[in-house]
C-alpha cells in the first residue's frame, strides 16, 4: 500500500476528495424565527462515500457543508428559489 492509500483509508466517509465549482444559481436557505434568507452556494464536493455535498461561506469567509434539503435553485423567469433536489423534496413531505 503506497502513501496515497494509507492517507486514503484514513480519511473520514464523508471527507471531500474534489472540489467542484458550484452553479451561480445555487443558493442555502436559512429560516430563522419569521426570516428568511438565501446564502450562494460557494462550491459543491464529491465525498469519499461519493455523494455530492454543498457548501456555503458566511460573512467573513468561513465554508461550511449545507444540508441537502435547504438548497434552492434560484429561477430568474419566476424570480423564485426552488427546491433543487427532488430526494430532498420527497424527504421533507415525509
Amino acid at each position: 500500500m503506497n502513501d496515497k492509500e494509507k492517507i486514503y483509508n484514513q480519511l473520514h466517509h464523508d471527507a471531500p476528495i474534489q472540489n467542484i465549482p458550484a452553479p451561480e444559481n445555487l443558493f442555502v436557505e436559512y429560516i430563522e424565527a419569521d426570516e428568511v434568507w438565501y446564502s450562494p452556494v460557494v462550491c459543491m464536493a464529491l465525498s469519499k462515500a461519493h455523494n455530492i455535498n454543498f457548501y456555503d461561506s458566511d460573512d467573513v469567509g468561513c465554508i461550511d457543508k449545507a444540508a441537502t434539503c435547504s438548497i434552492k435553485k434560484f429561477n430568474p423567469e419566476t424570480g423564485e428559489f426552488e427546491q433543487f433536489s427532488k430526494m430532498a423534496q420527497k424527504e421533507i413531505t415525509q
